[in-house]
């Protein structure tokens, strides 16, 4: 029996869901800003920091190689732990890391933060988004429900990416980029130390969110899993499609120091359009638009078809100074088609039907590969515009083409799992109907 002061999702106000709705998909995006702060900053951390490029690169995959380690166990946090411990806990002690980062220490303590961050954005905080969401409305709500969370998350990105860190900007201007950093830091720290007050005072204790048979660790669901042909290639489908997803935030660096020559106010500007901005309206539609086809492979497909022919615009035109807002254009063009294939490319679980006994341990191998460039890409790619400055991106554009051809190869394989396994399903029905017509019979 649940405890007094537990309750159900029935027994809270409509505002009291909404506002917790938009509490933790805001959050899912302001807790991880900093962590990915050189898709939209990259120069000015190097100048503020007085590092180079390749090391941005080192502490992203500090960052990245940490929250590897930690997604799998953040799940069991999850069922075992209060979903308001983990967020309040997550927020303040994230914050805590932030102020201290605020005081621009070397490179190697840098380091060190990040993967602090790692800790309490990944192991502490990451189970939280999903499961909050269903504990906060009926099962029937939940795939509706996680559209309107994407919408707040980009929502929440966008102000803090393009409205709050561009006032900041604009304040120091150029030539002031550690002051710049510092107020950001700062700014942020407080935004999520309030969400962690928010957390702690607002969310109540479910009377359903914690599993008293929950194991510590299940390797057979994890065996299970490695073992499904559609598993591992979903996991690589999405390892293809956040790969390119994520290098596209070079475009900024292409705007500036490339053949385009755009201001630094306008590249960062549209990177923050580009990572948040389009969210809001390409994730619903990249998702209206899979529900009608019935494939989520066959989408993943025709996006990466319509990447590879705005990449190779990026290398054929012959760019200059005036041809600005057609470079913006297509980068704009290459974030909306990015970020609605990467918002459903999951849903290729459910394509294959992968069973629902090790759903949870497959979710957690999509995780493992298919956040994997988060460990190598910006040590890879921050070394090439070292080494080539403008000349890298060429050499980026064509790398984000073989791999979006090598994405369309493994989402073919899984819509061909898939097709075999509604098959497979199909003949099990009707054995089962036939079976059960000849025990009629039969009496």
């Amino acid at each position: 029996m649940p405890a007094s002061n537990e309750v159900n999702y029935t027994q809270l106000s409509k505002v009291r869901q909404w506002m917790l709705l938009a509490l933790v998909s805001a959050g899912s995006s302001i807790i991880y800003y900093v962590p990915y702060l050189r898709w939209v900053f990259p120069d000015q951390m190097a100048t503020a920091l007085n590092i180079t490029n390749q090391q941005v690169g080192v502490l992203m995959s500090a960052y990245a190689i940490t929250a590897m380690i930690f997604y799998i166990f953040a799940g069991i946090l999850a069922d075992k732990i209060r979903m308001r411990t983990l967020s309040w806990v997550g927020y303040i002690s994230s914050a805590a890391l932030l102020l201290i980062m605020a005081t621009l220490p070397s490179f190697g303590i840098m380091v060190t933060l990040m993967i602090g961050l790692g800790v309490t954005t990944i192991l502490i905080w990451w189970g939280t988004r999903y499961k909050l969401v269903r504990l906060l409305f009926a099962e029937d709500e939940y795939p509706s429900r996680i559209g309107f969370s994407y919408m707040f998350y980009a929502l929440a990105g966008l102000l803090v990416g393009n409205v709050i860190a561009q006032i900041i900007l604009h304040t120091y201007g150029e030539g002031h980029e550690a002051a710049f950093l510092r107020t950001l830091l700062i700014v942020i720290a407080i935004i999520i130390a309030a969400m962690g007050v928010a957390a702690l005072l607002f969310i109540p204790k479910f009377d359903n969110e914690l599993d008293p048979n929950a194991k510590a660790l299940s390797l057979t669901e994890f065996a299970q899993a490695l073992k499904n042909p559609a598993v591992i290639f979903a996991g690589l489908t999405m390892f293809f499609v956040y790969f390119v997803y994520t290098s596209m935030t070079y475009t900024t660096q292409w705007l500036t120091m490339g053949p385009v020559l755009a201001a630094a106010a306008v590249a960062t500007m549209l990177a923050n359009v580009r990572s948040y901005g389009v969210g809001i309206v390409s994730g619903p539609l990249a998702g209206t638009i899979t529900k009608k086809v019935g494939s989520a492979s066959k989408v993943i497909i025709a996006a990466f078809i319509l990447i590879i022919g705005v990449l190779i615009a990026f290398i054929a035109i012959p760019w200059g100074e005036g041809s600005t807002g057609v470079a913006a254009a297509l980068v704009l063009l290459l974030g909306f088609v990015a970020l609605g294939q990467f918002y459903i490319t999951s849903g290729q679980l459910t394509e294959a039907r992968v069973p629902t006994t090790y759903f949870g341990a497959a979710s957690g191998v999509l995780s493992l590969l298919g956040f994997a460039p988060d460990t190598f890409r910006d040590i890879w790619f921050g070394g090439w515009v070292d080494t080539y400055g403008e000349g890298a991106f060429d050499r980026i554009f064509w790398v984000m083409i073989v791999a979006a051809v090598l994405g369309i190869a493994c989402a073919v394989v899984v819509l061909f799992i898939a097709r075999r396994n509604r098959a497979l399903d199909d003949v099990t029905v009707a054995d089962d109907m036939i079976g059960s017509a000849e025990a009629e019979l039969e009496k």
